[in-house]
């Protein structure tokens, strides 16, 4: 039986995030998390308060839970998941 699994490899998120908060903060504490390499974020829409982020997430086991936990904590809602990419560990 193999013991290979399946894991989170890229996850494209749709985000919105209160304009106070700096874009550059919250892609360096995606980046933390364990199992997470690159974060490319692009703001796709700005209002007065609030800033639209199409947010890609690179790694070799992407944690969901702990990136949308992390950006909870910092003010952020994640509206959807655009994209997911899995494959095998």
């Amino acid at each position: 039986m193999s013991s290979r699994k399946p894991s989170i490899k890229r996850i494209l998120l749709d985000v919105l995030k209160p304009r106070e908060i700096p874009t550059i903060e919250i892609s360096k504490k995606i980046c933390e998390i364990d199992g997470i390499s690159n974060v490319t974020v692009v703001v796709t829409e700005v209002d007065a308060r609030t800033e639209t982020l199409k947010v890609t997430i690179r790694g070799e086991d992407i944690c969901y839970e702990k990136v949308a936990s992390t950006l909870q904590e910092g003010g952020c809602v994640v509206r959807s998941v655009d994209e997911v990419e899995v494959g095998m560990q």
